[in-house]
């Protein structure tokens, strides 16, 4: 077999497998709390009496009423990209347009950092809770774009373990989002 076809057969195969991983992702509950676990082995602290939603807006600063306005705006931002991606990558491994999907996981790198720098450098909340929840949803930002880092470097070098530790990964930190979304429309 020469060189281009076992490229474009790696390729066709890496395809398949992020596009199964979507399918998973899609097909599975969404995990609970205790079941999702961040990077160091913590449970997020997304806790009832710490949850945004559950915090009186007669208790916030001004400055913590404008991050919470940004936060749940974020938040919602970043479950969308995450579903847009999944349904592109689906739609793609119909049409076997692998540069396409490459191009599809980098642009949502983009955008999951684009979300990242304006939530650390331009929201600094007041509230201890709050800030908390900052850095909890920033981790989960970075796990994501971890994943998809993982992704697109295992798609490049023909390595389809990375690319399924990129998928597990991103579908980590999708479900946190997931989460932290029902939280905050509690």
């Amino acid at each position: 077999m020469s060189s281009k076809r076992k490229r474009i057969a790696v390729a066709l195969l890496l395809l398949s497998v992020l596009s199964a991983g979507c399918a998973i992702k899609k097909t599975s509950e969404i995990a609970t709390t205790a079941e999702i676990q961040n990077v160091n082995g913590e449970k997020p602290g997304f806790s009832a009496d710490a949850s945004p939603s559950s915090l009186s807006s007669s208790s916030l600063s001004s400055n913590d009423k404008a991050f919470l306005q940004a936060f749940k705006a974020s938040v919602t931002q970043a479950q969308t990209i995450a579903r847009e991606l999944q349904a592109i990558l689906t739609e793609m491994q119909h049409n076997d347009e692998f540069i396409e999907a490459q191009e599809s996981i980098n642009t949502a790198r983009q955008e999951m950092l684009y979300l990242w720098n304006t939530m650390h450098n331009d929201f600094h909340p007041d509230n201890a809770d709050l800030q908390k929840q900052k850095n909890e949803y920033e981790s989960i930002l970075m796990v994501y774009r971890e994943g998809l880092t993982l992704q697109l470097e295992g798609m490049k070098n023909a390595e389809p373990a990375k690319v399924m530790e990129g998928i597990k990964r991103a579908q980590q930190a999708e479900q946190k989002v997931e989460l932290l979304v029902k939280k905050l429309n509690q």
